[in-house]
């Protein structure tokens, strides 16, 4: 089996890598890896005859200073950070990006990273015929989202389904979305799975997590490493008897 990080932040992919680690599966990169897809975005993109290249051609700065892709509403929020953008702009404004930065090493390096990745996530459409794959979706706490309130409108399970099957061509995949609720205390739950329900359409789990990484108290991105491969553990086992 594949499985599969489909945002909407960075964690997601962090904590689907590790468990690949942990269990001797090869790592792959996939387009939505290192950035934030609000459920829109993945709307735009995931569409027949979408074209990677295009990605990027009109950008503007979003509320955390990174770039966001005004076409497909991705925001690339690692390969072009608040960092990035301040070494080549001096005085970095929200709104709209000129023509020179848009023809930057680094906006070049983004669009190549996520036309390669893309094609990576395209060649999904084929592992059908003979590998189920397992797409995992992190939801933060949920919606209406306090960084991007939008985020997750219209998204649901069978939504995410809809489209992913649209894309594919195939119904052999599973969807899990995780939801996050932040717990006070160092010590975890015996079990921090809080509610794992499944429909025809995939899983929808709920997980205890200690503040930052792995309750270390910081604004960390990665998260809370036990809760989450408990998870995706038990979704995995599950996946792979069906």
């Amino acid at each position: 089996m594949k499985i599969v990080p489909i945002g909407a932040w960075c964690r997601t992919a962090f904590q689907v890598n590790e468990f690949k680690e942990s269990n001797g599966i090869a790592p792959k990169a996939y387009p939505f890896d290192w950035t934030i897809t609000p459920f829109l975005a993945l709307e735009k993109s995931l569409i027949p005859f979408f074209n990677p290249g295009n990605v990027l051609q009109r950008a503007s700065i979003n509320k955390f200073g990174s770039v966001t892709c005004e076409d497909t509403h991705i925001l690339f929020h690692h390969a072009l950070s608040n960092n990035v953008v301040r070494k080549e702009l001096s005085e970095p404004k929200e709104g709209k990006l000129s023509g020179d930065f848009l023809q930057s090493e680094a906006v070049s390096n983004a669009i190549g990273r996520f036309m390669h990745t893309y094609n990576n996530f395209s060649l999904l459409r084929a592992a059908g015929d003979s590998e189920r794959v397992l797409f995992v979706r992190w939801q933060r706490s949920g919606h209406p989202d306090k960084g991007l309130p939008e985020a997750f409108k219209n998204e649901t399970l069978t939504s995410l389904n809809e489209i992913l099957r649209t894309f594919l061509g195939h119904e052999n995949f599973s969807v899990l979305i995780i939801r996050s609720k932040t717990i006070a205390s160092q010590e975890l739950p015996d079990n921090p799975v809080l509610s794992y329900e499944r429909s025809k359409h995939g899983v929808e789990a709920t997980i205890a997590e200690r503040k930052g990484y792995d309750g270390d108290g910081t604004n960390n991105f990665r998260g809370d490493t036990i809760p989450w491969q408990c998870v995706l553990t038990k979704f995995f086992s599950e996946e792979s008897q069906r």
